[in-house]
This record gives structure tokens, sequence and C-alpha cells, in this order.
């Protein structure tokens, strides 16, 4: 087994207009603990001072390698550091992070230590969110700490999207707390062609290729609440989340073991839920029926293990009068909008 010194490890950072924050995120990265890695850094066609920046830092030192690209997404940004690490050749790890977070002193000696002792393939640890008041306050369960948990096999992937280990202040579906053995990722790329949810389709991917995971519950990744990042799933004039990732899944994705499918399907159906939990909260249940109605169907085409059928799902497929009957949810969702509404207020510019 490799010593944790001799870890070497890749970090990969696509950077678009962050200048705000970007002086904070390197920072951090540059005072970790463990030493032995490389930032790669994309700069995928900012157009604030985040391009001086990046000159700066990396005319210091060695460890930053940064790549300046015109505008692409994202995606294309971390696939060309991929691509650059691959050549390279000689790390043991990945780890993507966020130009805008922050990361403990403590966060890549973990990652090194971890694989040095278990040789796992995807390590996962504790997030927790920030806003400009401060650090985020959530539920007592998810800040229980506990031992490292040794997962395999398809309980990774129930780690990953289902409520397996739940409470571990590590569960999200975020890329950022999260490390990946280089020959497990091998040849693995961001699919640009998606609009919504990259970040999650390169983790289930990902996880679908590995065998062994641990899951820290150590706080070591920060994660900044900005306005930009809240829009997608907390947009105050609702708009009905994209499903397309679901059914990306469902229909290319035809090997996929049936305990995972039955994982996904699960998955789609209660972000459905949502859909029709806000479109009856914004009163606008009528108006997106015919859509709603029809994201249901394409689920339920996919689906290879029946769904179970819950009250509430139930009510949800009988149609708009049936829910505006069910007078629990409005008061329900109302609740919820509340605390994303005190979210927006808070968050960062």
């Amino acid at each position: 087994m490799q010593q944790p010194i001799n870890i070497k490890i890749a970090v990969v950072i696509a950077v678009y207009n962050t200048a705000a924050y970007l002086r904070e995120c390197i920072d951090s990265l540059l005072s970790q603990e463990h030493q032995n890695f490389t930032l790669f850094i994309v700069n995928d066609g900012s157009t604030d001072k985040s391009t001086e920046i990046l000159n700066e830092y990396s005319s210091k030192t060695p460890k930053i390698k940064v790549t300046h690209s015109k505008n692409s997404g994202a995606s294309v940004a971390r696939n060309i550091a991929l691509t650059q690490i691959e050549e390279l050749g000689d790390f043991d790890l990945i780890t993507f992070c966020d130009s805008d977070d922050i990361f403990s002193p403590k966060l890549l000696k973990s990652y090194a230590e971890i694989k040095s002792k278990f040789n796992a393939d995807f390590i996962t640890v504790g997030i927790k969110s920030f806003y400009k008041s401060g650090i985020k306050l959530s539920h007592r369960k998810r800040n229980a700490q506990h031992p490292p948990q040794l997962v395999f096999g398809n309980d990774i992937l129930r780690f990953g999207f289902s409520d397996y280990l739940k409470d571990s202040p590590a569960a999200s579906k975020c890329i950022g707390n999260t490390c990946f053995s280089a020959h497990t990722i091998s040849g693995l790329r961001f699919n640009p062609k998606l609009r919504v949810g990259e970040d999650q389709d390169f983790r289930f991917r990902a996880l679908l290729t590995c065998e062994k995971s641990v899951i820290l519950s150590d706080l070591l990744y920060f994660y900044r609440i900005r306005k930009s990042s809240l829009s997608h799933s907390n947009n105050l004039t609702y708009q009905p989340l994209d499903l397309s990732l679901y059914l990306h899944w469902l229909s290319d994705l035809n090997d996929l073991p049936l305990t995972t499918r039955e994982i996904i399907e699960k998955e789609a159906l209660q972000a459905w839920n949502e859909n029709i939990a806000k479109a009856a909260l914004f009163k606008t249940l009528d108006q997106q029926w015919p859509l709603l109605k029809s994201q249901l169907n394409q689920i339920l085409s996919l689906c290879v293990v029946k769904p179970k059928a819950s009250f509430e799902m139930t009510i949800y497929s009988l149609g708009p009068i049936a829910i505006k009957a069910y007078s629990f949810l409005t008061k329900k969702q109302r609740c919820s909008l509340n605390k994303q509404k005190k979210r927006m207020q808070d968050a960062f510019d």
C-alpha cells in the first residue's frame, strides 16, 4: 500500500466569472496539509477579473496549471482538465471543486489517508452549506458524526441516490465533496449535451464503476450558497423541474442492474411529485397539467419495476381537481416556499 504522503491528487476546477470568491477558494487549497497535489484550473471564457487572478497565481507556483478556453460550459472545461490529467498518467486520485467554495485544510489529507488505508474507488466527506450570514444550520441528524463507513457494490449507488445512510453529513448529490480513484474513472467524461444535471450524471456513471467506497462524516467541504446556484431548484417564479436526466438514464443506459433501475425510477417519480406540489402551490396546476401528465407517462413507460403507489402519488395522478382537494399540500409546500425565500435572501450575490 502507498503511504498517504505519496498519494498524488489532481484537483479539477472550472472557472467562470467567480473573481469575487476565487482567491479564497484557491488559498484554501494551497494551504492543504497534504501537499502532493496539482490544481488543474480551466478558465471557461471568464469576462471578469478571474483571468488576471488565475495568471497571477499560476506564475507563483507550479502546483497550479491554468488553461484558458472559450466559454463552452463547465462540462467542456472539466473534460479539458481530465484529458490533461490522463495524459500525465501519474495521479492516484481526482477530485472536483467549485471555484466559489472553500475547503478545510484537512480535505486532501483525508482523501490520501483513506486511499492509502482502504484503496477505495470512491471517497466522500461531510459537506456544509454557508450563506453571507454564516454556516447553514441543518437538521441535527445530518450533523451526527460516525466512524468511516466502508460500502460495497450496489450500496454505493444506494448511498448516492437513495435513503441509505441519509443522515450522514456526507449525504449529498454534489460532486464537490467526492474523490475518485484515477484508474476507476479513466476515460469517463462529463456530457456537455445535458442541459441540467451534468454533475449528477457524471457522478452516477462514475459510481457504476466503483466497487469500494468510504464515507466520512468529517465536515471538510464548504459549499457557498449563491443566488445563481439557487435559481435552478429554488426558482420563486415556478417552472417545472427538468426531468430529462432521469429519462436519459432510464432510456439510454440499457445495461443498468435491476436494483439500480429501481433506485432511479423512484428518484424520477419523487422529482415529478415535487413538480406537482410546486405547481399547486404557485396556482399553475391547470396550466402545467398537460406537461406534468406527459412527464409522468414518460417515466412510467420506462419503468421496469412497477412503482408502489403511495397515497400522495395516487392523489397526484388523478389530476388537478383531486390535487386541489388535497388541502394539506398547500400548507406543507407554503412552509417549504418560505424556507426557499429565506435562502434567496441570505445567499451571496
